[in-house]
């Protein structure tokens, strides 16, 4: 059933990203490759599980990958809300903003 998806994905992982139902949180400073799948992943889940208004907090994050920023942005077009907290999301915003996107 449900419960072993969500077992899966919330809690803690090994890329120091947590997930509830309506919110992740990344304790990491940097979002590199790495955990950029792992961000991915979790995001899938949480969207699997039907979540459709969620809270991102980058707060702890200091730098941003390409992979990373590909990452949000997909979850930008695949959430009906999703609400970034952290000072990376100003940078993020400047760089969505020179490509066209707004967030």
């Amino acid at each position: 059933g449900l419960g072993g998806v969500m077992k899966n994905f919330f809690g803690v992982n090994k890329m120091g990203i947590s997930a509830t139902k309506n919110e992740i949180i990344v304790d990491e400073q940097e979002l590199d490759i790495y955990a950029a799948l792992e961000l991915k992943n979790v995001l899938q889940g949480v969207l699997e599980n039907g979540a459709d208004d969620i809270r991102l907090d980058l707060s702890k994050v200091s730098s941003l990958s390409t992979p990373a920023a590909q990452v949000i942005l997909s979850a930008v077009r695949s959430f009906k809300k999703l609400d970034i907290t952290g000072d990376i999301q100003q940078s993020l915003n400047e760089d969505l903003r020179s490509i066209g996107i707004e967030i």
